[in-house]
């Protein structure tokens, strides 16, 4: 009984997680659906630079 509380625990904690990041998503498409072309391809760019610059130095 107890195995099953725990998975039942670890999916909702699960689900959350993933609601959470949907909704975030839907949030910064909102923002972008907003933003001028200039502005997309600088954030784009950003992006691009803090992915690649991981094991690199920090900003």
């Amino acid at each position: 009984m107890a195995e099953r509380r725990l998975d039942q625990v670890q999916r909702r904690v699960l689900q959350g997680t993933l609601i959470a990041a949907a909704r975030e998503a839907d949030r910064k498409q909102q923002l972008a659906d907003s933003w001028s072309p200039e502005t997309m391809r600088i954030l784009n760019q950003l992006e691009r630079q803090m992915t690649e610059g991981k094991g690199g130095a920090e900003l």
